[in-house]
């Protein structure tokens, strides 16, 4: 029996060699196929961000174009609106003056036409 049994762990032996050769062979092509869709994941997200900051920069263009527009819009609309408030202090000025001169032509020509 007793070479019938190291006949037996002999047999275990070499099951659990060749058994332990398989996981290796398995497990090799488990890690390399990890690998390879890891590699392909890693390209996917690289180009997945490189289109994420190409779109990003596409937005930040245009948000440039339209701030650049609006300010355009707002110094015209301010230069125009200076310039009324200009005239109108003119005016203002002006005004009292050209009343005061009017009235001193007319209590002028009222005294003549009295005498």
């Amino acid at each position: 029996m007793r070479q019938s049994a190291a006949s037996s762990m002999k047999a275990d032996i070499a099951g659990l060699k060749s058994d332990v050769a398989v996981l290796k062979v398995n497990l090799a092509e488990t890690e390399e196929n990890l690998r390879g869709e890891i590699r392909d994941s890693s390209r996917r997200l690289a180009l997945a961000v490189i289109q994420t900051n190409d779109r990003i920069d596409k937005v930040a263009i245009e948000l440039r174009e339209e701030m650049r527009a609006i300010n355009s819009n707002v110094g015209r609309t301010l230069d125009s609106a200076v310039s009324r408030m200009e005239i109108l202090w003119r005016e203002t000025v002006s005004f009292p003056r050209i009343l005061d001169d009017h009235d001193r032509r007319i209590t002028a020509l009222e005294a003549r036409q009295t005498r």
